[in-house]
């Protein structure tokens, strides 16, 4: 027929697949990763430009200037404008955070921001849930420790980026000149050791403390110290504090003071004392283990799981104590859906990991990992190791110190340092139930 071109079909098999690619890109059929977004999917906010104020605790901004990179490479749309609070005292930024969240509107809060676990209560009606997207109630549970999981009610508001603990931090040249070969298990071994390793001078001034037990004034994390006897007992602060369990721990603590005479008052914060060698055991965090590094770079350190109370059958039980620091997202935030994927970003194993990675560049070791599935990377880690085996079995409280709840580690002090005086042990233990319970009242913690 005239002016008819006959169309010649090629068999698909001998166009080059290359070809076939750029016809389905050009198309519009399929899109290249990072063609529009994150992964060919369509950005966080629908393209929309979002920036989110995040409020950091104590990371500085170069520590987590890569990961947001990485993070918004992946999402161009989304800005983070991270930041470090400064503070005089943890909990003045407590009262901060509290007031801020409690605005009507979202000018002066953070789309994101670093709180203590133990807050979730107190912050709950300002904080967004944690939407399934995120984590899933199943999927929070098996990523991250049992703590972690116990927030607020029922209900999950902060996605943990750590995890910190109490472990017992010992002298080796001490423990080999005492000849002791090993850190104590039980807590009467470590009574026993701290006996042996304490030596007084002639007028019986301690020349070198056994252990930081028994005083509060100058003993750093000695309310986790008492909490953590108390919960190895099975005990619930504050309901079970006026129990003869809770007054059986109270007394045991104070005795290293009162009675074996393992410390004192005279000596310096226990803290600055391990590190000048002046005592041979402490409990820490790993926070702590960098002041004593800040006090003398070349202090003496082994690490060791915290002693426990033997079982009936006669082996240690294993309950740690461990306070976690978790990432919350303002309810009033207008960002949410990209103020939760960014945190699930930083929450992965590949962002916990280039977060840690960043953390060692500026101070001798990271932060502990939150997730389950990373504890064996840091159980070759001599000074990490002892905090990551008793993370799965820890528990924690409002009267952790280093926490912002001064005024319930204050109580908890006052109870340690009230015995021994005039007022019997069964009154210390009222009065600190009732001081616990009235600070844990609503009324005490609305902004």
């Amino acid at each position: 027929m005239k002016g008819f071109k006959p169309i010649f079909l090629v068999p698909l098999a001998l166009i080059p697949i290359g070809v076939i690619i750029l016809f389905l890109v050009s198309s519009g059929v399929i899109k290249l990763p990072g063609s529009s977004g994150s992964d060919g999917v369509t950005p966080i906010g629908g393209g929309k430009k979002v920036t989110l104020t995040y409020w950091g605790l104590f990371e500085p901004p170069e520590v987590m200037a890569p990961l947001i990179a990485e993070y918004q490479k992946l999402n161009p749309n989304v800005i983070v404008n991270y930041s470090k609070q400064s503070y005089i005292a943890l909990s003045q930024y407590k009262e901060t955070v509290a007031t801020r969240l409690y605005q009507p509107n979202n000018s002066q809060s953070p789309d994101i921001v670093r709180v203590h676990q133990s807050w979730l209560p107190m912050l709950a009606k300002d904080l967004a849930t944690i939407p399934a997207t995120t984590y899933s109630a199943s999927d929070f549970k098996q990523t991250f420790y049992p703590q972690a999981v116990k927030q607020s009610g029922q209900a999950l508001y902060g996605v943990p980026l750590m995890y910190e603990g109490l472990a017992l931090l010992y002298n080796p040249d001490l423990f080999a000149e005492a000849g002791i070969s090993t850190p104590p298990a039980t807590w009467e071994d470590f009574r026993s050791t701290a006996i042996k390793l304490t030596k007084v001078d002639k007028s019986g001034q301690i020349t070198q403390a056994g252990a930081a037990l028994g005083l509060s004034g100058n003993i750093t994390f000695s309310s986790d110290i008492l909490s953590l006897m108390w919960a190895q007992s099975g005990l619930t602060i504050p309901d079970d504090v006026e129990t003869k369990s809770a007054e059986d721990a109270l007394t045991f603590y104070t005795n290293f003071t009162l009675k074996d005479k393992v410390w004192d008052a005279t000596l310096p914060n226990s803290l600055n004392a391990f590190a000048n060698g002046k005592v041979a055991m402490i409990f820490t965090t790993t926070y702590g283990i960098l002041d004593v590094l800040g006090f003398n770079p070349t202090a003496k350190i082994s690490v060791a799981p915290v002693p426990q109370v033997p079982s009936l059958e006669g082996q240690p039980n294993n309950t740690t104590w461990g306070s976690f620091w978790v990432e919350v997202v303002a309810k009033n935030s207008p960002n949410q859906a990209a103020a939760w994927d960014f945190l699930k970003f930083l929450s992965l194993k590949s962002g916990q990991q280039q977060l840690f990675s960043e953390q060692k560049k500026i101070r001798p070791f990271g932060e502990i990992y939150s997730r389950r599935d990373l504890r064996d990377n840091l159980m070759s880690d001599t000074t990490l190791a002892a905090f990551v085996a008793g993370a799965e079995t820890s528990v924690g409280s409002i009267t952790c110190d280093r926490s912002g709840n001064d005024d319930y580690v204050e109580a908890v002090n006052t109870a340690i340092n009230s015995v021994g005086g005039r007022t019997e042990l069964p009154l210390i233990m009222t009065t600190l139930k009732k001081t616990l319970t009235s600070l844990a009242s609503p009324t005490a913690s609305t902004p």
